[in-house]
């Protein structure tokens, strides 16, 4: 199974190659988790609602049973600062 996840982001390359490796970074707009990124490294991803915003945001109810769930993906492909396949 594949799922391809593709955003568009008004920001130089650089910069948003820091927000998909540095796991503080990626929280505030998708999921932050444990990070080594290379191919074979851990990419994780821990649900946290409200760190998606600085200001406060209500939940859905339809995601509140996420909340906290983690998991690990393997990182497949690292071709900074323009892939990242995991």
């Amino acid at each position: 199974a594949r799922l391809r996840f593709e955003r568009l982001l008004d920001a130089p390359l650089n910069t948003v190659w820091q927000y998909l490796v540095d796991p503080d970074l990626r929280a505030r707009w998708f999921m932050g988790g444990p990070t080594d990124p290379r191919v074979g490294g851990g990419y994780g991803l821990t649900m946290d609602h409200d760190r998606l915003s600085d200001a406060p945001v209500p939940m859905p109810e339809r995601y509140r049973q996420y909340v906290g769930h983690s998991w690990q993906e393997r990182i497949t492909r690292c071709e900074p600062p323009h892939v990242l396949a995991f």
